[in-house]
């Protein structure tokens, strides 16, 4: 991650090809960022772990009209916050290039 800053702070002059590659390397701590601060937001709000909500995990019921009791909406929230952080950082990394 050191080296992805770095790289994007102080780019070499006719290499801004590599920006992606940066880019790229501080992007695993953007999300882990927001990933622990997800985990802290469900632990005071349900003293345990937000369960990520994904279609066919052991977690969930994902059949037609199946029923999830011990999944709130807030570990909804954070599951879809994080699909979008995932895929909002895909998306700022193609407009680099």
């Amino acid at each position: 991650m050191v080296t992805g800053v770095f790289g994007l702070l102080k780019p070499n002059p006719g290499q801004e090809d590599e920006i992606a590659m940066y880019y790229g390397l501080c992007v695993p701590i953007v999300y882990w960022t927001f990933d622990r601060i997800f985990r802290k937001a469900s632990f005071s709000l349900h003293q345990r772990d937000f369960i990520l909500y994904m279609r066919h995990s052991d977690e969930i019921n994902s059949q037609l009209f199946g029923e999830n009791p011990h999944v709130k909406a807030s570990d909804k929230l954070f599951s879809f916050g994080l699909l979008i952080i995932i895929v909002g950082t895909l998306l700022i990394g193609l407009t680099t290039l």
